[in-house]
């Protein structure tokens, strides 16, 4: 009687113990799965996964003082003052800190020097106009905000390079918003060559349109017949509402001809990610001590109250933002008691890494759908 019982409990042992492993083996996987998301903590930050590091800004940690403007250039300078408060305030603030010079002008003003119509185009024209007083110029689009003051604008000069710039996150383009240029003849005639592409374009594309075209004909001659069958994308603005489609296209195709490279004499561009400034919207409005300078996209009319979501999405727009000040510093009020961040938005830098991690993924999804765009218009053309 003994024994049969003992077999009796032996064969319910054995019949659950598959249960049992399976059991662990879920609550292991969820742990291994959540644990990394939700636990973000000081210990996160130094991982070292290389994975999760790729979009570190790149800058230099120890550089000598530099002689530097910082330039605004905006259409109606009250319009900017009502639209972009914010980031004005921080950035006025930021440079009287630094000692930095600041220069808040309209591009109308240059127009005896700068003829361009389009302001995009103009702005480049103005850029190198001023150089020629200055050392180095920073230029900064007005809706950029500079949350950590602690990092100098020193950090993304380089003396190898006179034009410093960098790739935009949410899409394969060149940003012609904010660069840093050095004083030297090459930069001053390699923006002004950039404003007269005004002339040269369809009336309906954009400097990033032109800069990608400007660097593979200056760095790139040898690829001309290539970066001619792109340029025959842009024969369709004239013929299509859908612009910024094919503007697109014609990028991810002239990027597939000139490659990869981010260096060439002169003119460096940083990657995706590891330049001074993103867009506020990428994560959330949230963002991090440890690898955050500047948030770009603080234009008023998109600002929310409500925590960046659905809702805010519907009716503002994917690049709705929440300020990252409650209480925002003005000139005269700079001390860091000024400061007053919104602690909900600060996280982690590993937090602000996976979200681009997987923003990084989407634009790429995007970026090869526009490759094969781009031999949908070829195939009508030919």
């Amino acid at each position: 009687m003994i024994i049969k019982t003992n077999k009796v409990l032996k064969n319910a042992v054995l019949r659950k113990v598959p249960y049992f492993i399976l059991f662990l083996i879920v609550i292991f996987s969820f742990i291994a799965t959540y644990y990394p998301l939700t636990m973000h903590n000081e210990h996160d930050e130094e991982e070292n996964l290389e994975y999760f590091d790729q979009f570190s800004m790149k800058r230099n940690v120890h550089n000598e003082k530099r002689d530097i403007t910082v330039l605004i250039i905006v259409n109606n300078l009250g319009r900017a003052e009502s639209e972009y408060s914010i980031s004005l305030n921080t950035v006025r603030c930021y440079c009287q800190k630094h000692n930095y010079r600041l220069e808040i002008v309209e591009d109308t003003e240059f127009r005896n020097f700068c003829q361009q119509e389009n302001s995009m185009y103009r702005r480049h024209c103005i850029v190198g106009h001023l150089l020629r007083n200055n050392d180095f110029i920073f230029l900064l689009d007005p809706g950029m905000t500079i949350l950590n003051t602690e990092i100098r604008l020193e950090q993304f000069t380089d003396e190898k390079y006179a034009l410093t710039m960098f790739d935009k996150f949410s899409n394969w383009e060149i940003e012609t918003n904010s660069y840093v240029v050095k004083n030297t003849y090459w930069s001053r005639n390699f923006l002004m060559k950039l404003a007269d592409f005004e002339s040269k374009l369809p009336f309906s594309s954009t400097d990033n349109v032109a800069i990608h075209i400007l660097i593979q004909k200056d760095f790139y001659p040898q690829f001309t017949e290539e970066a001619g069958t792109c340029l025959k994308i842009l024969e369709n603005l004239e013929f299509s509402t859908s612009n910024s489609a094919i503007m697109y296209t014609f990028e991810a195709c002239i990027r597939a001809v000139i490659g990869e490279n981010h260096e060439f004499k002169n003119l460096r561009i940083l990657k995706k990610g590891t330049g001074w400034a993103r867009d506020i919207w990428l994560t959330e409005s949230k963002w991090s001590q440890q690898r955050d300078f500047m948030l770009s996209g603080l234009k008023y009319s998109l600002k929310t109250e409500i925590s960046n979501g659905i809702l805010s999405n519907i009716f503002l727009g994917k690049e709705s933002w929440k300020s990252p000040f409650l209480k925002t510093p003005f000139l005269g009020e700079c001390d860091e008691k000024d400061w007053i961040h919104d602690q909900s938005l600060i996280t982690t830098k590993t937090e602000i890494e996976r979200y681009l991690v997987e923003k990084f993924k989407e634009v790429e999804k995007m970026r090869w759908r526009s490759l094969a765009a781009a031999g949908n218009y070829l195939s009508k053309q030919s």
